[in-house]
């Protein structure tokens, strides 16, 4: 778990929650009230999961301040006006409405697509770049107009621009294990960096990195990024030296890795 700052109002709420929660269960401990304790403290717990972005933290909350609203109301009706009351309502009803918009919020939805998944590169395909479809996958590879690229019977994308030799390959490696657990995939990048000795990078739901080859650095050769997302691998292979490919086209190609792998759903 990684220490994240809730957005919204949980900023300010969620260490009043805590600290209140604590206090309260203590208390409650102390008067041998085990019930109470248990709920005051399950309180502060689930307010300090908040800090570590763990979203499921937000239904026993919304449990505990549903109930806490309902209870409120009821007393209400049964007892008539009370300023006490009302504000206990109001509190319950508020951090109700707070802990749902953080839920909801714009960041959760986002990192919740990260975790599912990686969507469409829709930028390159806006500059009217091409998608190139692995068979029977649905990963596949933008590039641009100026490279001509076509998969061949191993289902390897080979691409050219304005020479007769192949400069662009790209591969897919797909498990089964990927099928069924798509974080695996970004577990294979990392070791076989790991195994390589490279560094791995991490960019919104890729993981990927760089591998120079031990070919001459002045020589054009073969250069290797190796891209993961979630539920596959691809290996991008470009021609190029030290200083990148030394054809325009694939220049672009190569300064937009990884974004140029992509998924349809």
């Amino acid at each position: 778990m990684k220490l994240k700052i809730p957005s919204g109002d949980l900023l300010w709420l969620s260490p009043l929650w805590v600290l209140s929660g604590s206090i309260l269960g203590y208390l409650s401990l102390q008067q041998g009230v085990g019930g109470l304790a248990l709920m005051y403290g399950g309180l502060a717990f689930f307010a300090l999961l908040t800090w570590f972005d763990l979203r499921w933290a937000a239904v026993p909350l919304i449990g505990y301040f549903l109930l806490a609203a309902i209870g409120g109301f009821l007393l209400l009706l049964m007892n008539g006006p009370s300023w006490r009351l009302a504000s206990r309502l109001m509190i319950a009803a508020y951090s109700l409405y707070a802990v749902w918009n953080w839920y909801r919020s714009d960041d959760a939805t986002s990192d919740l697509l990260a975790q599912l998944g990686p969507s469409l590169p829709v930028e390159l395909a806006e500059r009217g770049w091409k998608p190139h479809r692995f068979p029977e996958s649905n990963v596949v590879v933008f590039l641009p107009p100026a490279v001509a690229a076509a998969f061949d019977t191993d289902g390897t994308l080979k691409g050219i621009t304005d020479s007769k030799a192949i400069e662009f390959y790209a591969t897919l490696h797909a498990r089964e294990e990927f099928n069924e657990n798509p974080e695996a995939s970004l577990d294979a990048v990392s070791h076989l960096a790991d195994a390589k000795g490279l560094q791995t990078l991490d960019k919104g739901t890729y993981r990927y990195f760089y591998d120079p080859t031990d070919e001459d650095p002045f020589t054009a050769a073969l250069r290797y990024w190796v891209v993961g997302i979630p539920g596959a691998v691809v290996v991008v292979s470009i021609l190029a030296d030290h200083s990148g490919p030394r054809s325009s086209a694939l220049q672009e190609v190569w300064d937009e890795i990884p974004q140029i792998v992509g998924a349809v759903i």
